[in-house]
């Protein structure tokens, strides 16, 4: 038989001489009442705090399946960012290629045409020459100075057309450097915060 704290309250005694104090039984019921009803209490607070964790799991419980596909759902757009940063970086740089190739191509041939004209120029003031006298020496000497420097500003513009073109796509690949390293970082604090409430569950 389980003791309540009515129980105990409402509990009589009979009066006997040579009995036992009245005011120590008393006293002693009073503790044990008490005592009983604190460990009552504690007992319907542990009893909440079960049901309300209790409650928490199977919600918890519950959310798993959406965490999950969260999970799922956040993979693959990170999968898809990747994918479509790779895909714009290697398009960038197909086309700072491209533009480069084609660029050279251009100063090869605007080189070719120039080196042609400059020799033709040469040759025929060279025929020239011949034709008038030795005296025209002085004209044949700057005119070949002339396709010389032709010739190096051709060069030249060709260098610096070539290093612009290098730059490009440098700068392509570290966009799509800094680009992997934006993913990867949203990645890991993905993964932290999908880890942190998978630690709760």
């Amino acid at each position: 038989m389980r003791f309540t704290v009515d129980d105990i309250n409402k509990k009589v005694f009979g009066k006997k001489i040579r009995g036992y104090s009245e005011i120590e039984v008393d006293e002693f019921l009073d503790k044990l009442s008490l005592d009983i009803s604190l460990r009552d209490k504690e007992k319907d607070e542990m009893a909440a705090k079960v049901a309300e964790l209790e409650k928490e799991v199977e919600r918890l419980a519950k959310l798993e399946p959406a965490l999950r596909e969260m999970l799922n759902t956040a993979q693959m757009s990170i999968d898809e960012s990747i994918a479509s940063a790779n895909r714009k970086a290697d398009e960038i740089i197909a086309d700072a290629s491209k533009r480069a190739q084609d660029e050279l191509s251009g100063i090869n041939a605007e080189r070719e045409r120039l080196l042609a004209d400059a020799c033709a120029e040469r040759d025929r003031l060279s025929a020239e020459s011949e034709a008038i006298a030795r005296e025209n020496e002085a004209s044949i000497a700057a005119a070949k100075t002339q396709c010389d420097a032709m010739l190096q500003a051709a060069n030249e513009e060709r260098e610096s057309i070539i290093a612009g073109a290098n730059t490009e796509v440098a700068s392509a690949r570290a966009e799509r450097d800094a680009v992997h390293a934006d993913i990867a970082k949203a990645r890991e604090d993905l993964r932290a915060q999908v880890s942190k409430l998978m630690g709760m569950l």
